[in-house]
């Protein structure tokens, strides 16, 4: 026993394991507790408060001669073991207190679920102020410091229904099949080839107009006339901005330009250029300017504008 303990900083395997029997704990199934035995084997005993003698049996006893207490068990495996325990207790605690946080988690998102459902079920909008705080608190979101993060959560949130339970767009496609598949076939060669995109940043907080700033530290978009109405006082008076470049749209304000009139030298998408220009007469001699899409195999140097399906 004293071969063990108080010899090494750094013991052998076999000492360690040794010694980690003697604790009483399993140096297989509780590898986190070796350092216990570690400590133990490091360890050295206190010869002023601790004698040691020998049994009338030839077995090793130690006196304690403060307590005057004589016992078999080595002073300093009597301590680790304690130590091995208490932590085994513990972990055991702390395991319990985790499983059953995760059950009440679980049984937080069941009636989140089941709150999301109802309003489904009514037709009713699901991102509401009461379930997106529940959320946030399950999350450990403060909303008072990371409110940017809610309005990611709402739209998350949004996000997350549309696609799992709104089917009523999908089904209205498809009781036209041939509409269906001529408006799939338009869309696979607007995105395919044309390639003219159509997704322009819209304000967050009117959502009507275009975005033309970016707040850094909100991490949302703004027109000029939310971002003056949100940010000119206040907190948010001093944040950071960023300026959103994208080419929209005069007419619409909605869809990215895909043509300029040389003549009005305003940008158009493709269906606004046609009810102000071509259906106008006194403007059919104003030229287009195609500024997205492929070029022309024939002449290699103009916009395609016709794709042939033959071809």
């Amino acid at each position: 026993m004293v071969a063990l303990v108080g010899s090494v900083d750094n013991p052998p395997a076999s000492r360690l394991v040794t010694v980690a029997k003697l604790l009483g704990m399993d140096p297989v199934a509780e590898p986190q507790c070796l350092w216990i035995a570690k400590e133990a084997c490091k360890a050295k005993i206190d010869h002023k408060e601790w004698k040691e003698f020998t049994g009338q049996d030839g077995s090793t006893v130690y006196y304690n001669t403060v307590t005057r207490k004589v016992q078999k068990v080595h002073p300093v495996i009597e301590h680790y073991s304690q130590l091995y325990h208490k932590q085994k207790t513990y972990s055991k605690f702390l395991l319990e207190q985790i499983m059953k946080d995760e059950d009440d988690s679980r049984a937080k998102y069941a009636f989140i679920l089941k709150a999301l459902h109802e309003r489904i079920a009514l037709e009713l909008p699901v991102a509401t102020p009461q379930i997106c705080e529940q959320i946030t608190q399950l999350l450990g979101v403060e909303p008072t410091k990371e409110f940017f993060l809610v309005r990611c959560l709402k739209q998350t949130l949004e996000a997350y229904v549309a696609k799992q339970y709104d089917l009523t767009t999908f089904l209205s496609d498809m009781e036209a099949h041939i509409g269906f598949l001529r408006a799939f076939r338009k869309n696979q060669v607007k995105d395919d080839i044309i390639k003219k995109p159509e997704a322009v940043v819209m304000c967050e907080e009117c959502e009507d107009k275009s975005a033309v700033l970016k707040c850094e530290v909100c991490q949302d978009y703004y027109c000029q006339d939310c971002f003056n109405a949100t940010h000119a006082t206040g907190n948010r008076r001093g944040h950071i901005t960023a300026d959103v470049e994208q080419l929209v749209c005069a007419a619409c304000d909605e869809i990215i330009a895909t043509c300029q009139c040389v003549q009005c030298g305003s940008f158009f998408c493709d269906n606004c250029y046609v009810t102000t220009h071509a259906s106008r007469p006194e403007l059919h001699n104003h030229l287009k300017r195609v500024i997205s899409g492929l070029i022309c195999q024939e002449c290699e140097h103009l916009n395609a504008t016709v794709l042939c399906e033959d071809c």
